[in-house]
């Protein structure tokens, strides 16, 4: 039998989600599948021994801390896309916008503010870390596990303590190496889940790919017109203009001969 379907009501399939987790978890047959990245996810954490009863999201870094991971992360110049695109969406429709590091680390947290005081309650804060190893199947881990968009409703998540919550995350790539710098997630109460969320995040991710991108060319072409003069003395030679992705975008010029 299928998994329900995600437009059902999302309390009726929460309860039925919550029987499937249960069936699974102790071996009787369950009433339902799980949808494969769900089940796949559930191993993944079962082998890291995460416990589906008792396990919370470890606080890795202070305040303070975080501000500077922030002010490092690639994705800090994509926050006001972000907040444009999700925030004020997710504030209306009683969710929050998350966005993590590549390791699964809370860098960001913005929404509804009475969505933001339940979360505080569930370690659903700035630097607290997300990863299905050490919390198991939710949206921002398995997005990272998986490397696609995924949506984690209520029993879904592995963990007990989150099936009142729905979550929509995807995964951001660099625009040059192609790995992953973070994840863009829309996380809020299991009775607010709507289907076109998983979606409206996708796109999210995919606008914050193209602005790196567009920034990555700037740079490049800043670097280009700053190296023009030696660029020009090579006179026809072969050279190479290597502009070295790093947090300080620091460049330099190289030349060689056949």
């Amino acid at each position: 039998m299928a998994a329900p379907n995600p437009r059902a009501d999302p309390v009726a399939r929460a309860s039925l989600l919550a029987r499937v987790r249960e069936a699974v978890l102790s071996g009787a047959p369950a009433p339902a599948q799980p949808r494969p990245v769900v089940s796949e996810s559930w191993r993944r954490s079962l082998a890291a021994r995460v416990n589906p009863e008792a396990s919370s999201p470890p606080a890795l870094f202070k305040p303070r801390e975080v501000a500077e991971l922030r002010a490092a992360h690639p994705l800090a110049e994509t926050l006001p896309l972000l907040r444009e695109t999700l925030v004020a969406i997710a504030d209306e429709a009683m969710h929050m916008m998350i966005v993590t590091d590549a390791r699964g680390l809370i860098l960001w947290r913005e929404g509804h503010n009475d969505v933001l005081h339940l979360a505080d309650g569930v370690g659903l804060t700035e630097g607290t870390r997300w990863s299905e190893d050490v919390i198991g199947t939710n949206a921002m881990g398995t997005a990272l596990a998986s490397g696609r968009a995924v949506q984690i409703h209520a029993g879904e998540h592995l963990v007990r303590t989150y099936h009142p919550w729905t979550c929509a995350a995807s995964p951001v790539r660099d625009p040059d190496t192609g790995e992953i710098v973070g994840v863009v997630d829309v996380t809020g109460p299991m009775r607010t889940f709507h289907p076109s969320t998983a979606a409206l995040v996708a796109a999210a991710a995919k606008l914050a790919e193209a602005q790196l991108q567009m920034r990555m060319q700037q740079r490049d072409e800043r670097l280009r017109l700053r190296n023009m003069a030696p660029l020009m003395a090579l006179r026809g030679e072969h050279g190479a203009l290597v502009a070295p992705r790093s947090e300080e975008h620091t460049s330099e010029l190289q030349s060689h001969h056949d």
